[in-house]
């Protein structure tokens, strides 16, 4: 939508046919144009020492009595439409935006013909001075109220005729030159103010637009933001997942363990690490096929992550047919444990493997338990376990094989 065509296109509908229009502004438009005109508490109070200014020019002067009942009807609106905006305040989002710019109009529209009626002590007041303390009073509060309300424009410019137009009627009707004057004054009055209200409401309405669109945009940035942060997450959540078995993947492994290695050095304690590798595994994917290869590596996988029960460790495919497994806060016996367990687990799937001298398929694994130190790497502990799954290997496969270091300078200790 061209936004700055915008304002002076919504203008000039709600200008000629306020009501209408106003339902086709957007929600947070039409609340914010309410919120404007039932936001005048202050705004509505100020007129009570004008009734009363007037109330006071007939006691003083003794003019007409009738304005004495016209300051007590006039108070009793100014309630009701206190009245009114107070029950906004509570429960506005109960009925349609609609509803309270009707409520609104009618609270207006009586008020000014109050006030408009008013105007008839030219006829009836003979205290010249009197009229005009009346009159300046009428004329100010039209001013006010069309300026206040200047968001909705027929509400404004109703206000200024209703209570300006009977004045220059009456003004008029007296006959007096001196009253035939102040109606030419009063005319150019009008066209005054008219032109004020105009202006200020295309000015208010231009504002509360951008107001408008700004928040919009802010949520559409709010909402793309989250939408990418979603995204974000979700490829670094898939950056860090082996495509095939649904565990970690090499890159999650390496910043786990780097990490581990951080905390280790933070909490010293012991860090252990499984390497596995499955036995003769390019002759089950020679002899099964590439899609047995495949389901393999994922009935391993979920077995391995199985095991490793504990929510702090870390199971990746290291590449291949090699897993590993880190075990924070582990130590030798501990990990040995595991990767017995591991074995066992792989053993008892009975995945057929002819080519294998147990005829299924089995695992070896190397462990390696490390108390991190500030003059070493983790590149260490991947030393170690590489080096043990050799020794499990040359040991005939389907087994585990333990190099324990539990400080920097500690010899390395390798046991079955």
């Amino acid at each position: 939508m061209d936004t700055e065509r915008m304002p002076q296109a919504a203008f000039s509908a709600m200008e000629s046919a306020p009501a209408a229009e106003f339902s086709t502004l957007s929600a947070s438009l039409q609340w914010r144009i309410l919120d404007t005109l039932f936001g005048q508490v202050s705004s509505l109070f100020a007129a009570a020492p004008a009734i009363l200014l007037c109330a006071g020019v007939v006691l003083i002067v003794g003019g007409s009595r009738w304005l004495l009942g016209w300051a007590a009807a006039s108070f009793a609106i100014v309630g009701v439409r206190a009245l009114l905006m107070a029950a906004y305040r509570r429960r506005a989002t109960t009925d349609q935006p609609m509803r309270w710019l009707r409520r609104f109009e009618i609270g207006a529209w009586i008020s000014s013909i109050f006030w408009g009626m008013a105007s008839f002590a030219v006829l009836t007041e003979r205290n010249p001075v009197a009229v005009l303390m009346i009159v300046n009073v009428q004329s100010a509060y039209a001013l006010a109220a069309a300026v206040r309300n200047n968001a909705v424009l027929r509400v404004a410019l109703a206000q200024v005729y209703l209570v300006l137009v009977p004045t220059v009627f009456f003004f008029l009707a007296s006959g007096s030159k001196l009253f035939a004057l102040f109606a030419t004054l009063f005319i150019i009055y009008i066209i005054t103010i008219t032109a004020i209200v105009r202006h200020l409401g295309r000015q208010t309405l231009n504002l509360l637009i951008s107001r408008d669109r700004m928040g919009q945009l802010i949520e559409e940035a709010e909402r793309s933001n989250a939408q990418l942060a979603a995204a974000n997450a979700k490829l670094e959540r898939l950056a860090n997942i082996d495509g095939l078995t649904g565990i970690a993947n090499r890159r999650s492994f390496d910043a786990s363990l780097a990490r581990c290695w951080r905390q280790g050095l933070r909490e010293p304690g012991p860090l252990s690490l499984l390497l596995l590798d499955i036995d003769h595994f390019k002759l089950f994917n020679d002899s099964r096929g590439h899609q047995a290869g495949d389901e393999c590596l994922r009935q391993i996988a979920r077995t391995v992550e199985q095991t490793a029960r504990r929510p702090e460790d870390h199971v990746a495919r290291y590449g291949g047919e090699e897993f590993a497994v880190i075990l924070p806060d582990t130590d030798a016996v501990g990990a040995t444990a595991v990767a017995e367990r591991i074995r066992a687990m792989i053993a008892a799937l009975m995945i057929p493997h002819p080519l294998s001298g147990a005829g299924f398929v089995t695992a070896s694994i190397g462990v390696a338990t490390y108390r991190p130190s500030g003059d070493q790497h983790p590149e260490i502990m991947l030393a170690l376990a590489d080096e043990a799954l050799y020794e499990a290997k040359l040991a005939g496969r389907n087994r585990s094989h333990t190099a324990t270091r539990v400080g920097a300078s500690d010899p390395v200790h390798l046991a079955e």
